[in-house]
């Protein structure tokens, strides 16, 4: 966990351009693992095959990812600490019991919807937008971990094996990758002519998150 005066000042940045893309987690926020696909628990990775790149201005998925099979995709941008310069990891949740809000397919798609039709929260199909520190350190004994952004690959991800380890419910490990966050948003579409299917559908956006509003 960061100190308000340790959390930098972040840009995020929403495009359609795949090369500015972040290849991210996909966190399951189903509140009940046994509506969840796969069944799945809140607050570990999706259980739906990883999403790759098609090549076409899209995603498409690959259940055989060597890297990953399941959990992974990609934000539809990037984010910036704009008093170091460094480019940040993210992560996006859904709730894959959702499906009518989008929670389901593996992109950051979020609804208009606060409220479901019939009842009970929407909350937009639970896209939340988490992003990532660029340095952590564990404990007070352990280094420094560089946090940078490495790119596409999923084996660079330096908390990979905590993440990995989130199925297990230990909360050591979900201290380790929560504790990491510097910040956590649930964006919406103002209205359902907003809401898309494609990231190529995608206009571009900017939003600066600072700690001192």
């Amino acid at each position: 966990m960061f100190p308000v005066f340790d959390i930098g000042n972040v840009d995020v940045v929403i495009t359609s351009d795949p090369s500015k893309w972040t290849r991210c987690p996909v966190i399951e926020l189903g509140n009940v693992a046994e509506s969840n696909d796969g069944g799945k628990a809140a607050f570990t990775l999706r259980s739906a095959p990883t999403m790759d790149k098609d090549g076409n201005g899209g995603l498409v998925a690959n259940p055989n990812n060597p890297e990953a099979a399941t959990g992974w995709s990609y934000f539809p941008g990037y984010a910036i600490n704009v008093e170091t310069g460094r480019r940040l990891y993210m992560a996006f949740g859904e709730s894959s019991w959702l499906k009518s809000e989008n929670g389901d397919d593996m992109l950051w798609n979020p609804s208009p919807n606060i409220f479901r039709n019939l009842n009970g929260y929407a909350l937009g199909g639970m896209h939340a937008v988490y992003v990532f520190a660029d340095s952590i350190k564990q404990n007070s004994f352990s280094p420094a971990i560089d946090m940078t952004y490495k790119g596409d690959d999923i084996a660079d991800f330096p908390l990979l094996t905590t993440l990995n380890g989130l199925d297990g419910g230990r909360f050591i490990d979900q201290q380790r990758i929560f504790g990491s966050i510097y910040w956590i948003g649930f964006p919406l579409v103002s209205g359902p002519e907003y809401v898309f299917e494609s990231y190529s559908q995608i206009p571009n956006y900017y939003q600066s998150i600072a700690k001192n509003g």
